[in-house]
Protein backbone atom coordinates (compact mmCIF):
# COMPACT_ATOMS: atom_id res chain seq x y z
CA UNK A 1 0.00 0.00 0.00
CA UNK A 2 1.19 3.50 -0.77
CA UNK A 3 0.18 6.50 1.22
CA UNK A 4 0.68 10.14 0.31
CA UNK A 5 0.46 12.79 3.02
CA UNK A 6 1.15 16.43 2.28
CA UNK A 7 1.11 19.62 4.28
CA UNK A 8 1.48 23.23 3.30
CA UNK A 9 1.79 25.90 5.91
CA UNK A 10 1.78 29.53 4.93
CA UNK A 11 1.10 32.92 6.41
CA UNK A 12 0.13 35.68 4.04
CA UNK A 13 -0.76 39.34 4.13
CA UNK A 14 -1.17 42.17 1.67
CA UNK A 15 1.19 44.62 3.39
CA UNK A 16 4.48 43.40 1.88
CA UNK A 17 5.52 45.24 -1.26
CA UNK A 18 7.55 42.38 -2.78
CA UNK A 19 6.92 38.76 -3.74
CA UNK A 20 8.00 35.94 -1.46
CA UNK A 21 10.60 33.72 -3.12
CA UNK A 22 11.87 30.20 -2.49
CA UNK A 23 15.05 31.79 -1.13
CA UNK A 24 12.91 33.50 1.53
CA UNK A 25 11.46 30.16 2.59
CA UNK A 26 14.89 28.51 2.65
CA UNK A 27 16.26 31.29 4.84
CA UNK A 28 13.45 30.96 7.37
CA UNK A 29 12.70 27.34 8.14
CA UNK A 30 12.21 25.56 4.79
CA UNK A 31 12.49 21.80 5.24
CA UNK A 32 12.72 19.48 2.22
CA UNK A 33 10.19 16.68 1.89
CA UNK A 34 10.76 13.81 4.30
CA UNK A 35 13.35 15.65 6.38
CA UNK A 36 11.15 17.55 8.78
CA UNK A 37 10.79 16.73 12.46
CA UNK A 38 7.53 15.32 13.79
CA UNK A 39 5.98 17.96 16.02
CA UNK A 40 3.52 15.87 18.02
CA UNK A 41 2.33 18.85 20.04
CA UNK A 42 1.41 20.98 17.03
CA UNK A 43 0.02 18.24 14.77
CA UNK A 44 -0.63 15.04 16.75
CA UNK A 45 -2.73 13.27 14.09
CA UNK A 46 -0.32 14.06 11.26
CA UNK A 47 2.68 13.03 13.36
CA UNK A 48 1.04 9.72 14.26
CA UNK A 49 0.26 8.91 10.61
CA UNK A 50 3.86 9.64 9.59
CA UNK A 51 5.28 7.67 12.48
CA UNK A 52 3.20 4.59 11.63
CA UNK A 53 3.94 4.85 7.92
CA UNK A 54 7.69 5.12 8.55
CA UNK A 55 7.65 2.11 10.87
CA UNK A 56 6.11 -0.09 8.16
CA UNK A 57 8.73 0.56 5.47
Amino acid sequence: MRLFIAALRTETNSFVARATTLADFRAHGYVPSGEGPLDRDAHPGYAEMLSRARSRR
